[in-house]
């Protein structure tokens, strides 16, 4: 009886250990690509915003500062090709809206946001550096 309750006692302890050590991690999705670093820190993001094109060609590309319902346009863009590198500055968040207009006279707008921000890496590479993520924004059409 007293022997159940210790292994009892420690299973939950190891589980509960387990599951702290796993939840501690950092997020995946800070994984360094040490090609990308830079070696002077950056104040401003190229951004990649994927576009939906072909059909609905030319797309407009609204990208504003602060949440949509700010209403302060930063840059609007129009384009015909796939993706399009707008350069922004670091660590504010930016709402970017692609506006498709059909054939028939029909306007989509797909909306999104995002705020790109810098990392020191200290220790994953050759030398220290910079890393810019969350970098990168979809705003193609889903059909």
């Amino acid at each position: 009886m007293v022997l159940r309750n210790r292994i009892r006692l420690l299973s939950g302890a190891v589980i509960f250990l387990s599951i702290v050590i796993l939840f501690s991690c950092e997020d995946l999705k800070h994984l360094v690509d040490c090609s990308k670093c830079k070696t002077d820190e950056p104040s401003t993001a190229d951004i990649r915003v994927k576009v939906s094109t072909g059909f609905y060609d030319p797309v407009v590309i609204n990208i504003y500062e602060g949440f949509l319902e700010d209403s302060i346009l930063f840059k609007s863009v129009i384009t015909t090709s796939p993706g399009v590198t707008i350069n922004l500055p670091l660590n504010k968040t930016y709402t970017i809206s692609a506006g498709y207009m059909t054939t028939a006279g029909h306007l989509y707008n797909v909306i999104n946001s995002l705020t790109p921000r810098v990392r020191y890496v200290a220790d994953q590479c050759n030398e220290p550096c910079y890393m810019i993520y969350d970098d990168v924004i979809n705003l193609k059409l889903k059909l």
